[in-house]
């Protein structure tokens, strides 16, 4: 049985929910850099639609539904039926990503390069929405 190294607390309302990954491979199939952009998206602006949202992403309908389903199954949204539309609802208020460094973590030499680059287009999502906020407390709270 493999271990897991890395794991998701996904925050909602009807409580928290683990998704428990053995690779970072694992954990990059369900947040893909164009799933973190949905739901960034999806908790900026109100969404009618999984049309309206393929036009404020400016993706592929078919791409953007497999993506949908994704982060459905994974429990970050909800696809609600309403006058036979669906509509995509972020139901998570947040995750936490914890990495068990126990023991090391498999390193897949041959991925590294794509690992990269996806890596840092997934950075850039994260320091827009979280890590501005957190340096500006901390540059504040040493005044």
């Amino acid at each position: 049985m493999k271990r897991k190294f890395w794991e998701i607390i996904i925050q909602t309302e009807e409580g928290d929910r683990k998704l428990l990954f053995s690779s970072y491979e694992d954990f990059y199939k369900i947040l893909t850099p164009q799933r973190m952009e949905i739901l960034s998206v999806l908790g900026k602006s109100n969404v009618s639609s999984i049309n309206d949202l393929v036009r404020k992403l400016g993706r592929d309908y078919k791409n953007v539904l497999g993506d949908l389903r994704i982060l459905e199954s994974a429990g970050f949204i909800k696809l609600r039926l309403r006058l036979n539309r669906k509509i995509p609802e972020l139901v998570a208020k947040g995750f936490k990503l914890s990495v068990n460094l126990d023991g090391g973590l498999p390193v897949h030499t041959e991925k590294f390069t794509v690992r990269d680059e996806r890596l840092s287009f997934g950075e850039q999502l994260l320091k827009q929405k979280y890590l501005c906020s957190k340096k500006e407390q901390i540059m504040e709270s040493t005044k």
